[in-house]
């Protein structure tokens, strides 16, 4: 019977296929068996640290645009902050009118207003976070959204396979102790005082 190679790589995460090319690579250095592979070895050689290389900057990226959005998220919480300070003044003053409020920039809640549901999340995404089986998820804050609901499942087209993963009041989370190796799809929903509003669209990532 013809042997065949079992490869596995489209279930592999990056950093798992950079090291099982970097396995082959010493490994075939000292194999007398297969003496003229193809592609040669400088040539086998030269793919794999093009995408160590691109490996590697793209992990800095993420880290770096973490640190980024982090920085970001603590000057937009401060700016909410002082906004919603500003707010509370203009409201503490005596006879002040809705003209006034509109003045400064700010809009006037409607007297009974019936409490809608929030719009759907959109713009979900994932990376790898900084440990095994970590996933963090961030999406597009929803006008009125109180909290967040986040579920995730192995096949996101059974709902009886999702599972909650966490409930969160800012537009990001981190899921932990997922299976490594594995696909995994992520949603999330708005929630608000008038409901729950729609689940965002499925997005995938393999667990690192």
């Amino acid at each position: 019977m013809k042997i065949q190679v079992k490869l596995e790589l489209k279930g592999k995460t990056d950093a798992e296929l950079e090291r099982f090319s970097r396995d082959h690579i010493d490994k075939m250095a000292v194999n007398t068996a297969f003496a003229t592979p193809t592609p040669g070895a400088a040539e086998f050689k030269s793919a794999h640290d093009a995408f160590a290389a691109a490996l590697g900057d793209c992990d800095q990226a993420q880290k770096t645009a973490q640190e980024k959005t982090r920085i970001k998220d603590a000057k937009r919480d401060a700016l909410e902050s002082a906004l919603t300070q500003r707010a509370h003044y203009i409201e503490s003053l005596p006879g002040v009118t809705a003209d006034q409020v509109l003045s400064a920039g700010f809009a006037v809640k409607a007297a009974g207003a019936a409490s809608a549901t929030p719009d759907k999340v959109v713009n979900l995404s994932l990376t790898t976070g900084d440990s095994g089986g970590e996933v963090d998820a961030q999406w597009n804050r929803v006008l009125g959204a109180r909290s967040y609901e986040v579920q995730f499942s192995a096949d996101p087209f059974a709902e009886a396979t999702w599972h909650n993963g966490t409930s969160v009041t800012r537009s990001k989370t981190s899921l932990h102790s997922l299976t490594t190796g594995t696909k995994t799809w992520v949603r999330a929903r708005a929630i608000a005082a008038g409901g729950p509003g729609a689940w965002s669209d499925p997005a995938q990532i393999t667990v690192p």
